[in-house]
Formats: C-alpha cells, sequence, structure tokens
C-alpha cells in the first residue's frame, strides 16, 4: 500500500477557543499506482488530510503510514517521506522563483546532493513529461512562460524529486479549457509512463470522473463514501445533500431518468449517453 490512514484525526489550535476539528477519524488506505479523486465541499478536510501525507501536518491522534513509513514514529526523517511525496499545492506556479526554467526544476534535485549530470536527467525528463521542450525553455525566465506553462513546469519541479506519490489539489484550477484537457493528458501518460500513484483534490466532478479509478467524499472531516465514479455518481441525490454535484452528463441523465426515461444512473461519458438514449428511443418505438 502506498498510504494507510487509521484513526486520523487533527485538530487546528487545540487547548484554545479557536480549536476546529478538522478531520474526525478518518481511515482510508490508497494502493501503489492507483489513482485516487477527493472530494468534497469547502472546509470538508481534503486539504488537511493530504498533508498529512508528506508530514506537513502531525496527526493529533491515529496514524499514517506512508511507502511503510509512519509519520508519526519517533526520529522519523521526513525528508525521505517528502522525497516519496511530491505535493502540488493549488496554483504552483506562484512557488517559481528562480532566474530560469531549468533552474527551477533542478532546485529540488540540486538540493539532493545529486550530480550535475544526474539533475540535468532529471530536469530533461521532467520538461518532457509535461511536454516542455528543454531547449526552448531552458534558458527563459519561468514568468515569461503562458499560463498553463507556467502550472506545467511547476509540476516538472515536483516530478524532477521522482516522487512514488504524487498529489495535486485542484491542478486544472484558473486555466483555459485546452490548458485543462492538455494538462489532464499528461498527468495521465504520466502515471501510465511512471506508474507513480495520484490523489487528486478537485471540485470539478467531469474531471474526476474522467480521470480517477476510485473517489473518496469528504464531508465535515470525514469519509462520506468511496467507490469508483459509477458508483459516486450514481448517488446524485446523496452528492447534492452534501453540497456536491455530479458530472454535467450525469446530471443530465438523471434528470430524464426522472421524467421516466429508462436511463442508466451511472452514465459518465458522451459515447455511453448516445448509446443509452438511443437504446431507450428504439425501445421506446418498439412499444
Amino acid at each position: 500500500m502506498s498510504i494507510i490512514v487509521s484513526g486520523l484525526t487533527h485538530v487546528y489550535s487545540p487547548g484554545t477557543p479557536w480549536a476546529t476539528v478538522a478531520l474526525n477519524n478518518v481511515s482510508l488506505e490508497i494502493a501503489d499506482g492507483e489513482v485516487v479523486g477527493l472530494i468534497g465541499h469547502t472546509g470538508s478536510g481534503k486539504s488537511t488530510l493530504v498533508q498529512h501525507f508528506n508530514g506537513l501536518l502531525k496527526p493529533t491522534s491515529g496514524t499514517v503510514i506512508v511507502q511503510g513509513i509512519n509519520l508519526g514514529a519517533k526520529g522519523v526523517d521526513l525528508r525521505t517521506v517528502r522525497r516519496k511525496v511530491g505535493l502540488v499545492f493549488q496554483y504552483p506556479e506562484h512557488q517559481l522563483f528562480e532566474e530560469t526554467v531549468a533552474a527551477d526544476v533542478a532546485f529540488g534535485p540540486r538540493n539532493l546532493g545529486l550530480s550535475d549530470a544526474e539533475v540535468e536527467k532529471r530536469v530533461r525528463a521532467a520538461l518532457a513529461a509535461v511536454e516542455l521542450d528543454y531547449e526552448a525553455v531552458k534558458d527563459r525566465s519561468p514568468f515569461e512562460l503562458s499560463g498553463g506553462q507556467m502550472r506545467r513546469a511547476a509540476i516538472a519541479g515536483v516530478l524532477a524529486m521522482e516522487p512514488e506519490v504524487l498529489i495535486l489539489d485542484e491542478p486544472t484550477a484558473g486555466l483555459d479549457p485546452r490548458s485543462r484537457a492538455e494538462l489532464l493528458g499528461y498527468l495521465r501518460r504520466i502515471h501510465r509512463e511512471r506508474g507513480i500513484t495520484l490523489i487528486i483534490v478537485s471540485h470539478s466532478m467531469e474531471e474526476v470522473a474522467a480521470m480517477v479509478h476510485r473517489i473518496v467524499v469528504m464531508d465535515k472531516g470525514s469519509v462520506y463514501a468511496q467507490g469508483t465514479p459509477r458508483e459516486i455518481f450514481s448517488r446524485g441525490t446523496e452528492l447534492r445533500a452534501i453540497g456536491l454535484d455530479v458530472p454535467p452528463l450525469t446530471r443530465l441523465m438523471l434528470e430524464l431518468r426522472a421524467r421516466g426515461m429508462e436511463l442508466p444512473a451511472d452514465v459518465l461519458t458522451l459515447e455511453e449517453a448516445r448509446a443509452a438514449l438511443k437504446a431507450c428511443l428504439v425501445k421506446g418505438e418498439k412499444q
């Protein structure tokens, strides 16, 4: 298992009048190579949870084991954990700071004490993974890039550390539709080629449905539900009750079902919707 969470509780400002329970007895397992979507309304505990996965936050109680390392164990080397777990925050381009793209992507590997040749190898591979041409961008200021390219350069900086787990918090936030589609395509290829575990925190139900193997739904600091995209998004009424929604296509199918059409509740793709509507219309004509 990549990550095993048992009875995790986290309280902000404990012992004060401002104490807030952000996570309440969360238990969860994420397998090696899995792609998991983490969804929930604002304040549900998503970001607090993933910040425990690389030791940025420590449990108030419970345990978090990442790649076999108990993050709460005495004397644990969090630097080792953070090499294994890459965390890409929302708007990661705001964290770019070096004079050139190559220097920015190289920052993490260079701090590992790697040779110049190994650092360059990692920088080239990381930029290639997000389809940024090394020769074209290596000497450019990251701030001269487009918004989508800056996002990709920032992600490349995390990939250059060669993590075994990659966590992305709202990876497409603020991008135009084309840049969103391209970035999701790069993430699919990175997972396919590197086999790393991906954890995607997102408010976009459509993106989650298209990307992940399993969805974990958070509500009020606890795991509300988990299952495949089909299993989760067929529960549209329940999701709306906790402030979430389903992908637009699934919502359309559910609304048509409510009007009496015999359609499945777990449609996720346009191809499935076409086939279901065609079958329903053919059946109606025969009747």
